[in-house]
C-alpha cells in the first residue's frame, strides 16, 4: 500500500472512531425513548418500539464502523438512517435535527471518500 493510500486508510480510521461516538451517542437517545420521537410515532400510527429498534440499529452501524470489514456496511446503513432523520427533520419543519442530520452524513461521506479499497 502506498504511502498516500495508508494515510487516508487512517484517516477513515479516526474519522470513524469519532462518526461511532456521534452514532452511539444518537442511539442511546433513541433507546432512551424521548418522549417527542414517541409521540411523532404515534402520530403516523407507527408503533412506539420503532423508537427503539433505531437505536440499536444506529448503535449497532455504529459499532461496525470500528471493524474495517464491515465499515462499508455501517456507511450504508447510517446513511439510510441519516436520511430517515433528514425527511423527519423537513416533515416536521426542525432546524437542528435537520442540521444534525446533515452532518453525520457529511462524517458517512467523508468516511466513505477516504476508505480505501479493499479486494476481496
Amino acid at each position: 500500500m502506498s504511502g498516500g493510500r495508508r494515510n487516508r486508510g487512517m484517516s477513515a480510521d479516526v474519522i470513524s472512531v469519532a462518526a461511532a461516538v456521534v452514532f452511539i451517542a444518537g442511539g442511546i437517545y433513541l433507546l432512551r425513548g424521548p418522549e417527542m420521537v414517541v409521540l411523532r410515532l404515534a402520530v403516523l400510527g407507527w408503533p412506539t418500539w420503532l423508537t427503539y429498534v433505531l437505536g440499536a440499529i444506529q448503535i449497532a452501524g455504529a459499532l461496525a464502523l470500528l471493524s474495517t470489514d464491515r465499515r462499508r456496511l455501517a456507511l450504508g446503513v447510517l446513511a439510510l438512517v441519516s436520511i430517515g432523520e433528514m425527511v423527519a427533520a423537513l416533515v416536521y419543519r426542525e432546524l437542528q435535527p435537520g442540521v444534525q442530520a446533515v452532518m453525520q452524513l457529511v462524517l458517512v461521506a467523508l468516511i466513505f471518500a477516504l476508505e480505501p479499497r479493499r479486494s476481496g
